[in-house]
């Protein structure tokens, strides 16, 4: 979310460059470090997430306040750990990747 058309109508922001300094810090506190077919699995549960926050705020995400993104990624980071303790057995990433292409078209 630090990317596209949110991120350049804050760029000048001291807030948002602090951001995105953070998430290139990759803090162990904020990583989760798992193979392929988990990266693409937490992937596909963000992503329904992000598409129900979407559709229950009526906003693209580049429209979020600081206090919606925040609320957000409150969620994300919810499903995160909740997952994280869940045996799980991933998915294919390439049929992800096929999918996530799909609806950004």
């Amino acid at each position: 979310m630090w990317h596209g058309i949110w991120a350049s109508r804050r760029a000048n922001e001291a807030r948002f460059r602090a951001f995105v300094a953070r998430y290139f810090e990759f803090r162990p506190e904020d990583c989760v470090v798992i193979c392929v077919s988990h990266h693409a699995e937490i992937h596909a549960i963000y992503d329904q997430i992000i598409r129900q926050d979407i559709s229950a705020t009526g906003k693209s995400l580049y429209k979020y306040s600081w206090q919606e993104a925040e609320r957000l990624m409150a969620k994300l980071e919810a499903a995160c750990r909740k997952w994280e303790k869940d045996e799980t057995p991933g998915i294919d990433s390439r049929k992800y990747g096929v999918v996530r292409k799909r609806r950004r078209r």
